[in-house]
């Protein structure tokens, strides 16, 4: 196999690890101003929590309320753009955007960093979705357990801050999607144009 074809498997494989090489490629996650608002968001709802006193059980639960109401139209929003862009047809803006600008050391195309992006948000909503689906299962089927209070305030501490920051990050991302789909836009218009 020459080296062509061992670069084209390797950023071709359909893989969680290549997605993220992907959508790292552009900016490392933790760079990201979407990443750190989710982060300050979860850490604020927490210190607010506590400062007002209100039970973390009850912040669970409308936490797990919101994933399982909002996010299956974010969901659906941002697979409807995914795929639009994956469904371009015209072979000539394909042939353009698929070529990675070798010259400047990329090693992903635009089609793919940009696909990653919607991928990368899918599966972040996605993350969210199946989280408050399961704190929202657990908060009604046993909710009438007893555990330990230290063990039991970790563990809401700990749920209470993943599954706000999933979902404070899903619904950040719903901005950089749009943009995407703009900047999709432009770049077919563009195409369209110079052909």
């Amino acid at each position: 196999m020459n080296a062509t074809d061992k670069l084209l498997k390797e950023t071709h494989n359909g893989n969680l690890k290549t997605l993220l090489k992907i959508y790292w490629s552009n900016k490392p996650i933790f760079k990201s101003q979407y990443f750190w608002t989710a982060i300050c968001v979860s850490t604020l709802s927490i210190i607010f929590a506590s400062l007002l006193q209100i039970p973390k059980f009850d912040i669970l639960k409308f936490l797990a309320q919101q994933a399982t109401s909002i996010i299956p139209s974010v969901l659906g929003f941002n697979l409807g753009a995914y795929i639009i862009l994956i469904s371009l047809n015209s072979t000539n803006i394909l042939k353009e955007m698929t070529e990675p600008n070798i010259e400047e050391g990329e090693k992903y195309s635009f089609y793919q960093k940009m696909s990653s992006v919607f991928a990368f948000s899918l599966l972040l909503q996605t993350t969210s979705l199946v989280f408050g689906i399961i704190v929202s299962t657990v908060i009604n089927l046993c909710s009438s357990i007893v555990i330990g209070n230290i063990f039991a305030e970790i563990m809401n501490i700990l749920s209470q801050f993943f599954l706000c920051f999933v979902l404070t990050y899903s619904l950040v991302l719903i901005g950089q999607v749009v943009l995407n789909v703009f900047n999709f836009g432009q770049v077919i218009h563009f195409f369209i144009r110079t052909e």
